[in-house]
């Protein structure tokens, strides 16, 4: 049995600890060093065909390459840990070595605060790193109904309740193509538009520019959703996230060959996921629905869609955003004005989040002071903002 040296919460003996009270001889190995348990192995333990490798989660991706060479070897390898950190985000190799196993488990716990079955983690303390050592002190199993998903905060910015986004989608690697994608403080703020206008005027100044809008005219569940959202929405809100990893994942597939060209997909995935998240808090989605939405999202492989080089996200003020909701209105839709202002409050929580972790280069645009969809000088100006950024 092997486990990672950094698991310190019982000292520095080599012991697997369970909380229930179970322990078990145990090799420490470097964590940044998996190769080392071949090493042990083959040194000291040769006669045996049974290798334990607990808390995986904190080896890097070289333990798949390990494991690999172990199940070669005719080795029976059982390897534990957590498939979510704390944010339910994958963690560390664990995902790649779920996929490698023979045979899969997932164990479940008691919910902390409501003694339901717990799938999930909940961090109680500690610091802002993704790993972070501790026992029960620091982590309690939780499920989803109570998992903290809520940050019971107050921001300087009047933000509450801030939602902890999936962090899927890698940063681009080695392309040629430069890729944006527009997103808003709801719908009916003129993220179609601005994708118009911007490829117009980058074409104007000679550029190679291709872009990609919402595909909602084919989505088959949309107009139902809104007759009955109970029935239709958890359905309507797949097909986008569907389609949306489907566009922006051919777009990513031409990239590395076409240099010089520049990509804008008009609403990004996590905007896609805001509208699931506004609909749960007004009880247009229900709470079973949403977690199967929020599964399905995840299982999509967002490795083949990064995340883009700019963000462009557009501000509208409340008053504003209502008098363009009501005046473009489609028939079919029957939501309330709150719809849009709590899609305003998620999706500010969104760009927050994206904001610490520096995810994008953001160019933000007031399209209160910025007409870009009648006034000639304003699309002239938004062009050039977007030019200089790239």
């Amino acid at each position: 049995m092997v486990k990672p040296r950094l698991d310190n919460r019982y000292g520095k003996e080599a012991m697997l600890h369970a909380h229930s009270g179970l322990t078990g001889q145990a090799v420490l190995v470097d964590e940044n060093n998996p190769q080392e348990i071949l090493g042990v192995w083959t040194e000291m333990f040769e006669q045996h065909k049974v290798v334990v490798i607990d808390e995986a989660m904190f080896f890097p991706n070289q333990i798949i390459e390990v494991v690999k060479e172990m199940m070669a070897r005719e080795l029976h390898v059982i390897v534990a840990g957590l498939d979510t950190n704390y944010r339910r985000e994958p963690f560390g190799p664990m995902p790649s070595l779920i996929r490698l196993a023979n045979e899969t488990q997932v164990l479940t716990s008691k919910c902390y605060k409501c003694d339901g079955i717990a799938e999930y983690t909940v961090r109680l303390g500690g610091g802002s790193s993704d790993i972070e050592v501790g026992a029960q002190d620091t982590y309690q199993p939780a499920c989803l109904k109570c998992h903290a998903i809520y940050e019971k905060k107050t921001k300087a910015n009047g933000l509450s309740e801030a939602f902890v986004f999936p962090n899927l989608r890698p940063v681009k690697t080695k392309v040629k193509t430069i890729r944006i994608e527009v997103g808003a403080d709801s719908m009916r703020v003129g993220k179609t538009t601005a994708v118009k206008v911007i490829a117009a005027g980058l074409r104007k100044r000679g550029l190679s520019v291709s872009e990609s809008f919402e595909d909602w005219q084919h989505n088959p569940y949309l107009q139902k959703s809104y007759e009955d959202p109970a029935k239709n929405f958890l359905e309507s809100q797949k097909w986008f996230a569907r389609r949306k990893h489907e566009q922006i994942a051919e777009s990513f597939a031409k990239s590395a060959s076409e240099k010089n060209h520049i990509f804008i997909q008009d609403v990004s995935p996590e905007t896609d996921y805001a509208y699931a998240v506004t609909n749960l808090r007004l009880g247009r989605m229900s709470q079973e629905h949403f977690t199967k939405y929020d599964e399905y999202y995840r299982s999509l492989d967002w490795s083949v869609a990064p995340k883009p080089d700019v963000l462009i996200y557009l501000e509208v003020s409340d008053n504003e955003l209502l008098k363009r909701a009501e005046s473009s209105r489609r028939e079919f839709e029957t939501v309330e004005p709150s719809y849009f202002l709590t899609m305003k409050q998620v999706n500010r929580e969104w760009l927050e989040g994206a904001k610490v972790n520096g995810e994008y280069r953001i160019l933000n645009i007031d399209t209160d002071k910025l007409d870009f969809a009648n006034n000639e000088r304003d699309m002239e100006e938004l062009v050039e903002k977007v030019a200089k950024l790239i």
